[in-house]
């Protein structure tokens, strides 16, 4: 039986469905930022631990999705899918209700449990149905919803803590995350045909370390993952920069902070329109020259300029506009090379993408000194480090279109 056939005819509502709880996902990442400064003066702490509430979600997601990627591929998509929901409606209100630090990062630790479950089972979904060039435009898809959401969250979140309090952003979170717990519950098939022997969880550890080993999977995984940490970083300085140094409301902030994350839905726009025509070596040309064009212009503005919100918001818009390239290309290739345990090989992608966002968020968030130095040094950084990469992936492997 042609399993995939099946469920687009008889579910055409399933990727969107999917695709719907990703969003709800992104957004319980980013919708309290304007609430930030509130929120620390509330729980009576300092910047450091406020970022850190952000970045627990890559981080503690880096390792439960390898989990959660060897169950989807033994038990099935959907279970392991609705259980990552139910996490998120529990961790959103915990959150919501909470009166103490402690007790808002456990909400957040048990939002965090979600965060691996329902990126990659829904990408382990994706592959099930979507092959080639039609499964990388799905990939686009799925890499515009993050600046689409991390773009429109923060403004909902600043509304909701103007007229209500900064608790509401967490239980609009709670409330989408069950209307998704439904929706899935009702209209998403199980995709995964052939369910794998059950194995000890010890039996990832192999796996992984093999997938660690250098080859042309490990180089495109992490060109993959480092242009993804690249507009956290911004974002998880940014708010305190802003509203603190630069004066301006949450309201205005999570405005501004539009700007580059249109960029971020252009690019991916103009990728989905254009890859197959174009294909992936042309693709990785177009992102891999924007980024250095940004890190050149980064480095003559620190040493020689004061980079102030115009001027960041233009680099980061220029930066925003190359990833999408980058990103969406290596992800279909490094996906590819997973003809079996699709969940466990996500899974690792995501691994390493996720640490990455949460260590390169942290380390920049260290340096922090009330300027945008830090913070666009530490992304030319990273876009050196993707340029090195992809040159070493372009020696070392044959030409892929």
């Amino acid at each position: 039986m042609d399993y995939t056939s099946n469920a687009q005819t008889h579910h055409p509502l399933l990727t969107y469905v999917v695709f719907s709880a990703v969003i709800v996902m992104i957004a319980s990442f980013d919708i309290f930022l304007p609430s930030l400064s509130i929120m620390r003066d509330y729980f009576g702490t300092n910047e450091i631990i406020m970022q850190f509430s952000i970045i627990l979600t890559p981080f503690i997601s880096a390792f439960t999705g390898l989990i959660y990627g060897q169950l989807s591929d033994q038990r099935g998509r959907k279970p392991i899918f609705l259980l990552s929901l139910v996490f998120l409606v529990i961790g959103s209100i915990i959150c919501a209700g909470s009166t103490h630090l402690s007790i808002f990062l456990l909400g957040r630790f048990i939002q965090s449990l979600s965060a691996g479950g329902i990126m990659n089972v829904s990408l382990a979904i994706l592959a099930d149905l979507y092959k080639g060039a039609t499964y990388a435009r799905y990939i686009s898809i799925f890499g515009l919803l993050y600046p689409v959401v991390f773009a429109f969250s923060p403004n909902i979140g600043a509304v909701l803590n103007t007229y209500l309090s900064w608790r509401s952003g967490f239980i609009l979170i709670a409330f989408l995350s069950f209307m998704c717990f439904f929706l899935v519950r009702v209209y998403v098939m199980e995709t995964l045909m052939t369910p794998q022997k059950s194995t000890s969880i010890w039996s990832i550890f192999p796996k992984v370390m093999h997938y660690l080993k250098p080859s042309p999977l490990l180089s495109l995984t992490l060109i993959h993952s480092l242009p993804v940490a690249l507009s956290p970083i911004f974002t998880t300085n940014a708010a305190f920069l802003f509203i603190d140094v630069y004066g301006y409301t949450p309201a205005t902030y999570a405005q501004l902070q539009l700007i580059p994350l249109f960029f971020s839905m252009l690019g991916a726009m103009i990728y989905r329109k254009i890859i197959i025509r174009i294909g992936f070596a042309m693709s990785f040309k177009i992102g891999t020259s924007i980024m250095a064009i940004f890190i050149m212009l980064t480095i003559i503005l620190c040493i020689f300029y004061h980079i102030n919100t115009a001027i960041g918001l233009v680099l980061m818009s220029l930066l925003n506009l190359s990833t999408a390239f980058i990103v969406s290309t290596a992800a279909t290739q490094a996906f590819e090379h997973f003809t079996t345990d699709k969940g466990i090989g996500i899974s690792f992608v995501a691994m390493i993408r996720n640490l990455i966002i949460s260590l390169s968020g942290m380390t920049v968030s260290l340096f922090y000194n009330r300027t945008s130095i830090p913070i666009f040094l530490g992304c030319a950084i990273i876009c050196i480090c993707v340029l090195i990469l992809y040159g070493m992936h372009k020696r070392h492997s044959s030409p892929q279109n």
